[in-house]
């Protein structure tokens, strides 16, 4: 491997950090989102030739963010690890770890992105007013007095290798639900914020933009030494 080629794949991951960072600060705000990183393979193998020099991976995250009450009964958070299941009106499934809910029209009770929440008889809906709706600790959804069903809880084997669609949310990707029943808690009237640390990420920005300044001038250096080199090589 030469130089060009090294300052080119120093290139390649600048831009996939650039990438995973841009999204991490556009969501900074975004209930429930889990930072996105990139993993590459270490330099080592690459140059010893025991991986491909493109082997990257995105994974997320999974470290929870600070729970914020706010006392509306959509307004869900769940602890230790598990998600909530939501299903959109072509049947994908997407997963996420909360967040502000409410009822549709037709009373179903839908994400942002119109995908309904589940319970684990179907989707989530209700008659009247969202107001008396009461979720316990278990998953279990109450109106008024009348218990109407639970929440589908499920955990992944590898959380960290689901893959983001945005808001929040996410689709299994690489990872496999677990046949062990989710024992999470589920808090009602809280929501969980995003785990980006703004700091951490706009100094991840300046890092990653400064090697890859660095990485043009070398690319920048090499072809001014083979210009010479040809132009040499033409005075012969």
């Amino acid at each position: 491997m030469n130089a060009l080629e090294i300052a080119a794949l120093g290139m390649q991951t600048d831009m996939d950090r650039l990438q995973s960072v841009s999204q991490n600060l556009a969501n900074v705000a975004t209930p429930g989102y889990k930072r996105a990183m990139h993993v590459h393979t270490p330099f080592g193998q690459v140059l010893d030739g025991a991986q491909p020099a493109t082997s990257v991976e995105q994974v997320v995250d999974i470290r929870a963010g600070a729970l914020k009450p706010t006392g509306r009964a959509l307004d869900i958070a769940v602890d230790d690890g598990a998600f909530v299941e939501l299903r959109s009106e072509r049947g994908l499934l997407s997963y996420s770890r909360g967040g502000s809910f409410a009822m549709d029209a037709a009373g179903r009770v839908i994400g942002p992105d119109g995908s309904a929440l589940q319970l684990l008889d179907g989707d989530f809906k209700l008659r009247g007013s969202e107001n008396d709706v009461r979720i316990d600790a278990r998953g279990e959804v109450f109106v008024g007095e009348e218990r109407i069903g639970q929440l589908r809880l499920v955990r992944f084997d590898a959380p960290e290798k689901m893959r983001a669609l945005g808001a929040g949310r996410y689709e299994a990707g690489a990872a496999r639900i677990t046949d062990d029943p989710a024992r999470s808690t589920v808090r009602s009237g809280t929501l969980e914020g995003s785990n980006v640390q703004s700091t951490q990420e706009m100094v991840r920005l300046l890092e990653t933009s400064r090697h890859f300044e660095a990485m043009q001038k070398v690319v920048q250096g090499y072809d001014e030494v083979l210009e010479k080199a040809i132009r040499k090589l033409g005075e012969v």
